[in-house]
């Protein structure tokens, strides 16, 4: 009978591992051929890879062993009480690359593999496999922002050659988006209010179907400010206004905010947006409109160029004026707004007051 050698390796915060090729029995191998024995022993691992030595088998928790080469199979390995083991014969000579996967219910979770284990017949060769999680970490999220820009970022997964990142509005991702990405952040704009779940699993063209990470969470806020919808409800930002609003949003589609302003007549009120120039930038394109209260557009200003917008307009009387902002080409965002009254030789600071006329 032949004898194995094993060679060990303790993978960091993973498992030991053990792989041996060559030889058996005749009545295992054919003669010409060599065999493939692995052996995964239970390291120091955290509590929650307990799964992947085998002690968790009753939610469903399997581990698979492919080899492919000039012999290719795949078999699952068995679990003796303390480890995972497993034999694959009849191996024509040649180099072979050894996969090992851990499966929760059908996903991979663990994962591992070595390329260029020679076998040959009438001898015997050890190799290693590091065996280690292939569940990316989220980093956490703000629990609730104004801003729709959310930047994610997540641990790199070795074997990994990228990552399906994915976020919903349920947590059972029933309509899900996605984005495929190489590195290990993304930059997500959100286009709804609300809570939104985000996901990531890692991908490679050796694993089928990866596990996703645990979800993290974000409520994405409408303003937090005042405003209002139309003539009727918008903010009062009381007389002669000279102030800066943030945390306003442009969202969903077709939102718009409305301030109302008192001022005398022959101010001059100067509104400005800024989007482009925040921090994260928003994506918002917006337009910005000064109206008189019968709805007449005094001054408007199409932002194209999707940063920020400027508007000034005179008043032509003693009395109230709206200042609306909403996005142009169904782009939506975070802004800040700034308001300032240049005052008129009507405006006393606390009032109106018409010159006298001549004597």
């Amino acid at each position: 009978m032949s004898s194995f050698r094993f060679a060990r390796l303790r993978a960091f915060g993973g498992v030991l591992l053990a792989v041996a090729a060559g030889c058996v029995d005749g009545a295992l191998s054919p003669e010409g051929t060599g065999s493939l024995v692995v052996h995964l022993v239970q390291g120091s691992v955290p509590h929650d890879d307990q799964r992947a030595v085998g002690k968790a088998d009753s939610v469903g928790y399997a581990t698979v062993l492919r080899v492919s080469g000039p012999t290719s199979k795949t078999q699952q390995l068995t679990f003796d009480g303390n480890s995972y083991v497993g034999t694959v014969t009849g191996l024509v000579p040649g180099s072979y690359e050894v996969i090992i996967e851990g499966l929760a219910n059908g996903q991979v979770d663990h994962f591992g593999k070595t390329a260029g284990v020679q076998i040959a017949a009438g001898s015997t060769t050890s190799a290693n496999i590091v065996f280690g999680s292939f569940v990316p970490v989220a980093a956490p999220l703000s629990a609730r922002t104004v801003s729709v820009v959310v930047p994610v970022t997540f641990s790199a997964v070795p074997n990994a050659t990228g990552y399906e990142m994915q976020w919903a509005m349920d947590p059972a991702f029933t309509n899900v988006l996605s984005v495929v990405i190489t590195g290990t952040s993304v930059v997500i704009v959100f286009t709804e209010p609300g809570v939104h779940w985000i996901r990531v699993r890692a991908m490679s063209p050796d694993v089928a179907n990866g596990r996703f990470s645990a979800p993290q969470t974000t409520e994405i806020l409408t303003d937090t400010l005042a405003s209002g919808d139309d003539a009727t409800s918008a903010a009062d930002l009381g007389f002669s206004p000279v102030v800066t609003l943030a945390g306003l949003n442009v969202l969903p589609t077709g939102d718009q905010d409305w301030f109302g302003a008192e001022l005398c007549g022959g101010d001059t009120l100067v509104a400005e947006t800024y989007a482009g120039r925040l921090v994260p930038p928003s994506p918002l394109n917006s337009v910005l409109a000064i109206r008189d209260t019968t709805g007449t557009a005094l001054a408007t200003n199409d932002d194209s160029s999707g940063t920020d917008s400027y508007v000034e307009a005179v008043a032509p009387a003693d009395g109230r004026l709206f200042i609306v902002v909403s996005g142009t080409a169904a782009t939506l965002g975070h802004y800040e707004l700034s308001v300032d009254v240049r005052r008129g030789p009507n405006n006393t600071g606390a009032g109106c007051t018409v010159p006298a006329g001549p004597a």
